[in-house]
């Protein structure tokens, strides 16, 4: 968001083909793929944002890396989700606010038929696989009324701080 047409304005060549990164994000492989998981692999350098992977994305690899990122992002009480216990409600990253289609469309039947009664049980379904209760003895007690809020997004730039030799 700092950058100015970072997103829709701004081509690089990708391909051989001059593209925007919304162009590669919502066209290519939001489209083609219909894997939500996408949204940890693939980051915008926000604060909130899913964390950057240490190491290149790759065909024979990919399945273990989508599932490692989902996990990390989902886990991080800061970015993906935190369980509040006392309130029973469960705070979600707006990521799935804002892409809920996409984890709509892999919803099972049984999320399907009570998308219009409860529409937060394709999300509890999607997020309840990856998530881990690494501070409490019990596990999360996600069921299906469980509650949902968001997160604030914190659009800032997630920089890194370079150490500068002392001169």
């Amino acid at each position: 968001m700092q950058i100015s047409g970072v997103w829709n304005r701004l081509r690089f060549n990708a391909g051989g083909q001059s593209l925007t990164l919304g162009y590669i994000e919502h066209e290519i492989l939001r489209k083609k793929f219909n894997e939500p998981r996408i949204h940890f692999a693939i980051v915008c350098a926000s604060r909130s944002c899913p964390a950057l992977r240490s190491e290149a994305y790759r065909f024979d690899l990919l399945e273990r890396q989508l599932h490692e990122q989902t996990v990390r992002f989902i886990n991080d009480p800061n970015r993906g989700s935190r369980w509040d216990g006392t309130k029973e409600r469960l705070y979600i990253s707006k990521i799935f606010k804002w892409y809920k289609q996409d984890f709509k469309k892999t919803a099972s039947p049984a999320e399907s038929s009570t998308r219009s009664k409860k529409p937060g049980n394709y999300l509890l379904a999607f997020i309840k696989p990856y998530i881990r209760n690494l501070s409490m003895l019990d596990p999360i007690p996600i069921k299906p009324d469980t509650r949902l809020s968001y997160l604030p997004y914190d659009w800032s730039l997630n920089e890194q701080i370079r150490n500068e030799p002392q001169s």
